[in-house]
């Protein structure tokens, strides 16, 4: 049932959507964020609050668009791939190479 909201959105705001409910189920669930941050400060013991709000909210939005990227993994074909994925130098010669062996 929750998969089907992101099969009829969008990827964009499929990926809003993934946001939003880890954003949720995160108030919710209030013993993960606690364990983020303790985590982070522990980490990095030097950096002040804002940095590790700033991880946190970052970490919320990668989990957000893991979420929906686990949805959407049936409309993901080699054109959706192109479309979306920065192929530099680098990234084209390991291709290559792996094409290779």
């Amino acid at each position: 049932m929750i998969g089907i909201p992101f099969r009829i959105l969008p990827y964009k705001y499929s990926q809003k959507l993934g946001y939003y409910i880890t954003k949720f189920s995160f108030k919710i669930l209030k013993k993960y964020p606690k364990i983020i941050i303790t985590n982070l400060e522990y980490a990095f013991p030097q950096k002040n609050k804002h940095f590790y709000e700033e991880i946190y909210k970052k970490n919320i939005i990668f989990i957000g668009k893991l979420l929906a990227d686990t949805f959407l993994k049936k409309r993901m074909n080699q054109q959706w791939f192109k479309k979306r994925i920065l192929y530099t130098k680098e990234v084209l010669e390991i291709e290559q190479e792996i094409e290779n062996r």
